[in-house]
This record gives structure tokens, sequence and C-alpha cells, in this order.
């Protein structure tokens, strides 16, 4: 039955597809860009281009398709679709789209360091799509897990996020945003969160099953364990890379 979540994943890529070729049609009428309309300097722009000589004759091909920001963009179009298949009970679908999200995470931005493709569109929503994917993930698992001991960490996670998103937003609009990027042990805790998650996922099921133990993980207890201490090991790095990010802003916070 997983063959559902790789057809939602092929949607989600064609539509990602799809909005990629209108966000470059509006450059011109066919969809090429604009040249006329260029300020840059022919030899400014020539200088501009990345050193692509490292790439095989199939990566040039493949990087005109702008794989990177697709996936990222499928990404968060498969959101909806997890939340959906969650709701209803259908588990091997939901967790098939959640592994799956959590698998192009690593690879766009991979093929976009590879390919010296990155985009300021993609460096925009990367780090937005994992968080809003993670957080669903999370409030389902409450919800299923209405204990303090499940809550308190999902609460930490929740407005870390958030308030390092709106520092770094602050920051950006001081030109002030390489202070605050992402850095080793932010990519360790999204890392954490991701399979602690698609663990406690699959040590419990939808939240449409009222049956205690096995809402609470109780029939898969080692798999459990495991989830809620890397869950617990992420939240820890979630408070110390905020707390991080807190200090390297500060001297701009407090500057008047």
């Amino acid at each position: 039955m997983y063959w559902v979540s790789a057809l939602l994943f092929v949607v989600a890529v064609w539509s990602s597809n799809a909005f990629s070729f209108a966000k470059t049609s509006r450059g011109s009428k066919v969809g090429l860009p604009n040249l006329q309309k260029s300020r840059m300097p022919l030899s400014i722009e020539c200088a501009a281009q990345p050193d692509l000589s490292g790439l095989s004759n199939l990566e040039l091909k493949l990087r005109k398709y702008e794989i990177p920001d697709k996936l990222t963009f499928a990404r968060v179009l498969m959101i909806p679709a997890f939340m959906l298949t969650f709701i209803v009970g259908m588990k091997g679908f939901a967790l098939g789209l959640y592994v799956a999200s959590c698998i192009t995470d690593f690879f766009d931005g991979y093929l976009a360091r590879k390919w010296k493709q990155t985009t300021p569109f993609g460096a925009f929503l990367d780090p937005a799509a994992d968080k809003l994917m993670v957080a669903t993930a999370l409030v389902f698992l409450v919800c299923q897990l209405p204990a303090w001991w499940f809550a308190l960490p999902v609460a930490l996670i929740l407005c870390r996020e958030l308030g390092v998103s709106a520092l770094r937003e602050w920051m950006a609009e001081r030109g002030q945003r390489a202070v605050v990027k992402v850095g080793p042990l932010g990519k360790w805790k999204t890392a954490l969160q991701m399979i602690s998650t698609c663990l406690l996922m699959y040590a419990c099921p939808s939240i449409t099953e009222f049956d205690i133990d096995l809402s609470l993980g109780m029939s898969k207890p080692a798999l459990f364990s495991t989830g809620l201490l890397m869950l617990y090991t992420s939240t820890l790095l979630t408070v110390i890379s905020g707390c991080k990010y807190l200090q390297a802003a500060w001297p701009v916070l407090t500057s008047k």
C-alpha cells in the first residue's frame, strides 16, 4: 500500500515543477531570461557564474531542472497530504510521506551544494519546510501522548523554532543574517528530531485509535523508548543551539 505514498510524492514533485516554470516565466513571455532588463554588465555576469568544471555531463543536464528547489517545494506540498493520511488512520501512507520528506531534506541540500545551485528561494524555504513538517508530527504525537513529560520537550522545540525564526528575520532586516546562519549543531538537532518522530510515529498508531496501550507505544516498548530518548536529546541540542544563536545576535540586539 506504500505505492499511494509514492504517488503523492510524484504529484508533489510535478506540482513543484509547474511552480518553478511559472516563476521562471514571469521574466519573459516565453519563460526565458529577460536579457533586456538586466542591469549587470556581461563581464560581471560571466564572473558571477559558479565553477561547474567538476560536474559530469549528466549532472550538468540535471542541473537545468533546478531539482533542489523542486524537492524543497515538494516537501512543503507533502505536509497537507501527511496531515490528511495521519488523521484518517492511514498510518502507513502518513509514515511513508514523512520518511520521504526527511530523505528529501538531505538530498535537496546535498545537491544544491554539489551542483553549486543555492538560491534565495531554497535558502528561505528549506529550513521553513523542515520546521513545518516536524512541528506537524510533534503536534499529532502530543494528541496521542497527553502527558507533561512529552508535552514539555515539544513545547520547548516549538518555542525555540519560532523564536529563532523571528530572530533570523530581524537580523536579516539589518543585514546581519549571516551571524545566525544554520550551524552544525542545528543540523544535528534537526536530524535527531526527524529520526525520533519517525520512530515514535511507527511505535504509536494514528490518533483515531483509542487503545491506550497502543496509543502510548506499549506494543513496541524498545522502539518507543529509543524514539523518546532521541527526542529528549534533540530537545537539549535545540535549546543549546537556540542559546548560541541568541548569544551571537546579542551585540546587534543591544546596540543603539
